[in-house]
Formats: C-alpha cells, structure tokens, sequence
C-alpha cells in the first residue's frame, strides 16, 4: 500500500476536496496538491498510528480549507490604517504619552493578525531598548572622572543616537512592510 493509497488518507483528502470546493480552481488545486505531497512523505513508511498523527498534526480538512480561505480573501482598508495607527502609536506613543502610549501600541501589535511573532518581539522592544542604550552611555559617560571625557563622549553619544534613530525607522518600516505582505 502506497502513502496516499491509506484509507485514512484517502478520506482526509475526499473532506479537504469538498471543504475547498468554494476556493478558486488554482488556490484549491494548490492545496491539495501541497497536503496530498507533504502526506506521501510523511506517512511514507507510517504506520496505523503514524498516518493517525500526521493527520491531526495538519488539523481537519474543514481548518485547512478554512485556513487558504482567509489567505484569499481580500483585505479592507481598514486592515491598512489599522496597521499604520498599531506602528505609530508603539513608537510615537511612548514620547506623547510615556509608557500608557508605547503600552496601547504593544497591545495593537499584538493583537494584529498579521506580524509574526518574531516581529511582534522586535516592535515590543524597539523603543525600550532605544531609550536604554543612550541612558547607559549618558549615565556611564558622568561617571567617568576624566576631564577629556567629554570631549570623546559627545561624538560617541551622537553616533550612538543616530544610530539608534536609524534602527527605530528601520523596524518601523520592517513591520509595516511585514504587514503589507500578510495583506496582499
């Protein structure tokens, strides 16, 4: 018995087939295409239980169509503003209202469908991590008891700020780029 001659197999791909039977010919040839491959080779030498657990390890043919679905569906504008408020509010937010402004943008962008959480880890520490570093090199540059400190000290603070500005826009424009691609 070959891998997609399984019985098991064969009737999760029958419900798949009627479960996307609403998507367009290409996306629904896509997928079951895409489930039918990664099933022959991951059951390929399953047993019972083995083509059991990939099979639920891939959810109900129901989620999976549902799941290409919500890939195809095109997005509102709204998605786009909601994505461009989440991204300014997490970075100007922290500076028009300290703390509640950077709190509000880190709650949007975690409840934004569309970053991963990757970039959600990179949007909640962005802004924190670009106050801290210039506080340290502000802080460590008064308690070095050198007179020519200064004068070493403020180009290094300088750079040390540009370059941190730079990496706020740099993320900034990551997540909105990111989202961009989830919506289009």
């Amino acid at each position: 018995m070959t891998e997609t001659d399984h019985p098991l197999v064969q009737r999760y791909l029958r419900r798949l087939r009627r479960a996307a039977a609403d998507l367009p010919a290409g996306t629904r040839n896509e997928l079951l295409d895409n489930v039918q491959a990664h099933l022959a080779e991951t059951t390929a030498e399953a047993d019972e239980a083995g083509v059991r657990t990939a099979l639920d390890e891939l959810g109900t043919p129901e989620e999976v169509a549902a799941a290409a679905r919500a890939e195809t569906e095109p997005r509102s504008s709204g998605d786009r503003l909601y994505d461009i408020a989440t991204v300014f509010i997490l970075f100007a937010g922290g500076f028009a209202v300290p703390v509640l402004g950077w709190i509000a943008g880190v709650v949007m962008l975690w409840n934004g469908p569309r970053w991963t959480r990757g970039e959600k880890i990179l949007g909640t520490a962005a802004l924190p991590v670009a106050i801290i570093i210039p506080a340290a090199a502000f802080l460590s540059s008064l308690l070095v008891p050198s007179s020519s400190a200064p004068t070493v000290l403020g180009p290094v603070l300088l750079i040390g700020l540009a370059v941190v500005a730079i990496g706020l826009v740099a993320v900034f424009v990551h997540l909105l780029r990111a989202a961009a691609r989830v919506r289009t």
